[in-house]
């Protein structure tokens, strides 16, 4: 099995990238405020979320593309609200 994506797509995983410098400022203000827990319940279902999405467009198709760059940014974010929220609360 072959996979080419062109450098427009490899563009948008780039851009996808960006969700990981914004989510963990968010993360530690949510954790700051009292907010951990809810913060990190969200964090584990956008998490889920992300990687349930992957299975909805058919493989190859330009669909495909866009939510797997949604689901790359769902999951970068999950990770860096989730992860560094419940990290820096305890």
């Amino acid at each position: 099995m072959s996979c080419f994506i062109a450098t427009s797509g490899i563009a948008l995983f780039a851009l996808a990238g960006v969700a990981g410098a914004i989510a963990p400022p968010i993360g530690g203000r949510l954790a700051d405020s009292g907010w951990s827990r809810p913060a990190t319940a969200l964090a584990m279902l956008t998490v889920a979320a992300a990687f349930l999405m992957t299975q909805i467009a058919p493989p190859g198709s330009m669909l495909a593309l866009a939510i797997l760059v949604a689901a790359a940014i769902l999951l970068d974010f999950g990770d860096g609200v989730g992860g560094r929220g419940s990290v820096l609360s305890h």
